[in-house]
């Protein structure tokens, strides 16, 4: 079983038990909607990750989609992927994966291409 380490969540789906949008007044989600569940591989100190961190932050609505930031450097399988590709941003339980650099339009594109998948364990 893989294990790895959550340094962070960027932004996790903000819909209360009601439907209503917490935290955003100009999100337009749906509680139908599917949230895209992905992880953004990177280490402590990579000023690459920050810069795709920033345009996920920048491009990413409340409830589109939960992202994890994972450290590779607790598990030497991830450090064997990763360690000179990050960051790499990678469907949870999918596979399917966006390299670095992207920006906006291309992670719209890369978001628009996955197909849905059912809510990982744990989320």
């Amino acid at each position: 079983m893989l294990h790895f380490f959550v340094v962070a969540r960027v932004w996790a789906a903000a819909v209360g038990d009601s439907g209503q949008v917490i935290g955003d007044n100009n999100a337009r989600f749906l509680r139908e909607s599917v949230v895209l569940y992905l992880d953004l591989m990177t280490t402590e100190g990579c000023h690459l990750c920050d810069e795709a961190v920033a345009v996920l932050q920048q491009e990413l609505v409340a409830g589109e989609a939960e992202v994890d930031l994972v450290d590779i450097v607790y598990d030497p399988k991830l450090m064997d992927l990763y360690a000179e590709r990050i960051p790499v941003l990678v469907q949870r339980g999918g596979g399917h994966e966006l390299g670095w650099p992207f920006d906006g339009d291309q992670l719209r594109q890369f978001l628009e291409a996955l197909p849905q998948l059912p809510t990982p364990q744990g989320c």
